[in-house]
Order: structure tokens, then C-alpha cells, then sequence
């Protein structure tokens, strides 16, 4: 019990019941007409005094005791004989109905001709109806309020949800009855991470069958959680979530269970689309998949199809990121297993690079050759001409061989290089009219 919040019993409430129970409009009148202005006010004395509309009275039936569990301290202002004359009727009552939610019952549906209950609802009070329905244990009560407009808060919700008997009551009132809040979700996803069952109240608050924001925000919200269990989000994609809504980077929960390795989750879910999805960064599934070493993971997603190929806004390939980041046991999988095998941007210059210096120095050995063959002194004239020419085809072999394996970056070079790789071959062609010449002049 509180001693700072104070409940009102206002003196008209006697009133009100004897008209309820004698069904005399004229007492029922009188005693609204007369009922004090709702509201919660604090006196000099630091006591929170509420008065609350008819409705809440008659959950109660009477002030509660001072030894009872409850969120006021209950006060009555009516005399004492009036006090007898409420225990007595509803002792009454209660011996011909049998139970007391029965007399609240028959109470509320008299009252119900006078006043209207959404108007009734919007007080404030430290109890609400539905949880002061739950307290007394008043189930048929709360559906009555239900089908009269009862909003249910947050608090009041998941309080409510506790109890499995409340839920065949709830079900059919939830799309009208619950105001969906970004703050609700939280609360339930939180609730779900912490190993509480409320995965039945978020399918049953959505509107429509086949709308699933709630369960893929849930979902989404869930997987984000390092704490996020692989069983939980099956359940999300049983009930028809499909992972695709992204987060704040693009994200989707796909590629959050890549990244947490989930491939149960993953594992009926890669269709075309999904294998295409990029986040903000430009990283796919298997990207992510790289990035958490999870090696069965990229295993499922490369015999599923993705494109390996793709690149992010570094412009890696996930091969190529796997290499940046030193991820050898990654790297052997690729290569070994999918025969994946790429280069590292600055890789990639340096093989254009060699390539191109290869070509250059073949450029270099015409002169070098022509030098010696001139050169009146030089006796080795032949043997210099057959060693530049060799030593020219093999590095243009060497730098042909490297221009077409796999790994040569096909980029579009400037036309510089391409200048450099034309005069080589034209100095190889030069070079080998030079030997011919050497040779046809030794043989006459």
C-alpha cells in the first residue's frame, strides 16, 4: 500500500449504486450530475489525492481495505450508514450472482445506458482498468471494456500478455485495442533477447496477414543484438518475415545472419534477389561473410550462386578483401575449393607494371643490339645479336604470359603503354630480320 496516493470515494457513489441496483435513471443522473471534477492533486502534506470517473468505483465495488495490496490508499467520504449500505448490497449481490465480477458485470452494463466508457478511459490513474482487471482477476470485465474502446498503453499490454489465461481474451482485440509504438517493438524485442516468450503478441499485433513490418523490424532489431539466437529468428521466418527490410546502413537481417554466421537462417532464404542485395558500402552476403571468417557460410553462398565478383566501394571483391584483411584459412577456401584466386588493387599495378617494364626493356635491346653489331672493334657480333634477340622473345613471352592469365586486371590502359607494347614487337621483328641477315651472310 501507498500512504502518498490517496483514493477518493466521492459521498455521491452510494447513490450511484442504489440506482444501478433499484435501476432508477433519476439517482443514476443525480449522482453523475454531482460526481466531483476527476483529477489528481497534492496537498500541503505531500499526499496525492485522486478522484477517478464512476467506472473505476465499480471494479472495485467498495474501498479496500487498509491491509489489502494496492496502488491507493482508499478513503470514503460518506457517512458511516452509507458505508453499511454498500457492504450490505453488495454482500447481497454477490450471494445471488455468486461472484463478484458477475455483480461488476451487471453494474457496468447498467451503467453503460448513461454514460459513455471512451470518455471514461481517458483519466489518468496509478491503475489502469485493464490491470486492475488482470488484479482482481475480472477477464470477462476487461473484454467488456474492450469492446467498449478500451486503449491498452504499453505497460498494459505486456503486463496483460503474462498471463496465458488473458490471451484467448486479447487476441481478438489487438489491431484496435494496442497502439503500436517504435517503443512497444523495442520492448518486446528486448523482452524476446532476454529469453521471454512474446513472439505470439507480435504476430498477433499485426493488422494484416500480409503485412510483416513488425515481424521483419523485430527481426531486424533482434539479429542486430550480439546477444541474438539463431532459433528466434527461424521462428520470425516461419511466421513469414524474409529479412529483406534494411537498417540505417543498408544492412538487412540476411546479411546480419551472414555476419553472425546463422546459416540456418540463410539457408532457405537465398533466392536471386536476396544473392544481389548490397548494403551502403556496396558489400554483399558473401562479403560479410568474409569479413566474420565463417567459412561455411561462404561455402553455402558461393554454391548458391552469389557473384564473387562484386565489388565494394574500396573496390574489393570479396577474394580481394579476404587477402586486405589477412584472412588466410578464407583465402585457402577460395582458392582451393571454388579456384577463386584475384588480386589486391596495388597487386593489380604491379602487374600491369611488370608487364610493361618487360615490354620496355625489349624496346631497349634493338639499340643495345645495334650498338654491338656496329661497333668495328666488337668480335662477337653474331653471338650478341642471337643473345639480345633471345633474351627480347623471352621477356615478350614472359609479359605475353602475364597479360593472359586470369589475374591480369582488364582495365583500359593509357595510350602511352599501349605505344610501349607495339614498339616491342615491332623491335622483336627488327631483331629477327637482324639474325637472318647474320645468318644468311655466315652461311654464304
Amino acid at each position: 500500500m501507498s500512504n502518498e496516493n490517496v483514493l477518493i470515494w466521492p459521498k455521491q457513489y452510494p447513490l450511484l449504486l442504489k440506482g444501478l441496483l433499484e435501476q432508477n435513471g433519476a439517482h443514476i443522473l443525480d449522482a453523475l450530475e454531482q460526481w466531483p471534477q476527476c483529477e489528481e492533486k497534492t496537498d500541503v502534506d505531500g499526499l496525492t489525492l485522486t478522484i477517478l470517473p464512476p467506472m473505476f468505483y465499480l471494479l472495485w465495488q467498495k474501498p479496500a481495505e487498509p491491509f489489502q495490496e494496492c496502488a491507493f490508499q482508499h478513503i470514503f467520504e460518506y457517512e458511516d450508514a452509507e458505508h453499511q449500505y454498500v457492504e450490505q448490497v453488495l454482500v447481497h449481490l454477490k450471494a445471488q450472482l455468486e461472484q463478484n465480477e458477475k455483480v461488476t458485470l451487471l453494474l457496468l452494463e447498467r451503467l453503460a445506458q448513461y454514460v459513455n466508457f471512451t470518455t471514461q478511459f481517458k483519466h489518468f490513474s496509478l491503475v489502469s482498468p485493464a490491470c486492475l482487471c488482470l488484479q482482481l482477476h475480472y477477464f470477462n470485465v476487461l473484454k467488456v471494456l474492450l469492446e467498449n474502446g478500451l486503449v491498452l498503453s504499453e505497460q498494459d499490454i505486456l503486463t496483460l500478455w503474462q498471463d496465458t489465461e488473458l490471451h484467448a481474451v486479447l487476441l481478438p482485440y489487438l489491431g484496435k485495442a494496442v497502439k503500436q509504438t517504435s517503443s512497444l517493438l523495442e520492448t518486446i524485442t528486448e523482452r524476446l533477447i532476454n529469453g521471454e516468450d512474446y513472439f505470439g503478441l507480435l504476430v498477433a499485433l499485426q493488422h494484416d496477414e500480409t503485412d510483416l513490418t513488425l515481424l521483419e523490424k523485430a527481426l531486424l532489431a533482434h539479429i542486430r543484438d550480439d546477444s541474438a539466437k539463431q532459433t528466434l529468428c527461424k521462428r520470425f521466418l516461419a511466421q513469414g518475415a524474409t529479412g529483406t527490410v534494411e537498417d540505417e546502413n543498408g544492412m538487412t537481417a540476411l546479411m546480419w545472419a551472414a555476419k553472425r554466421g546463422f546459416i540456418d537462417v540463410l539457408v532457405n532464404q537465398l533466392d536471386e534477389a536476396v544473392l544481389k542485395q548490397t548494403d551502403h558500402e556496396n558489400h554483399t552476403l558473401l562479403h560479410h561473410a568474409v569479413m566474420a571468417q565463417n567459412e561455411q557460410c561462404i561455402a553455402l553462398l558461393l554454391k548458391s550462386g552469389v557473384d564473387y565478383t562484386v565489388k565494394n566501394k574500396d573496390g574489393l571483391t570479396a577474394y580481394q578483401l579476404a587477402v586486405s584483411l589477412g584472412y588466410r584459412n578464407v583465402i585457402k577456401l577460395l582458392e582451393r575449393d571454388f579456384g577463386i584466386k584475384e588480386l589486391s588493387p596495388d597487386q593489380q599495378i604491379k602487374r600491369i607494371r611488370l608487364v610493361h617494364v618487360l615490354h620496355a626493356l625489349a624496346c631497349w635491346l634493338l639499340p643495345i643490339q645495334l650498338f654491338f653489331f656496329f661497333m668495328p672493334d666488337f668480335d662477337f657480333k653474331s653471338e650478341s645479336s642471337f643473345v639480345c634477340t633471345l633474351i627480347t622473345m623471352l621477356m615478350l613471352f614472359y609479359a605475353m604470359s602475364l597479360k593472359r592469365c586470369n589475374l591480369y586486371p582488364y582495365v583500359r590502359h593509357p595510350w602511352s603503354l599501349s605505344f610501349i607494347r607495339g614498339v616491342s614487337f615491332l623491335s622483336l621483328a627488327l631483331q629477327l630480320m637482324m639474325v637472318v641477315v647474320v645468318v644468311v651472310t655466315a652461311l654464304s
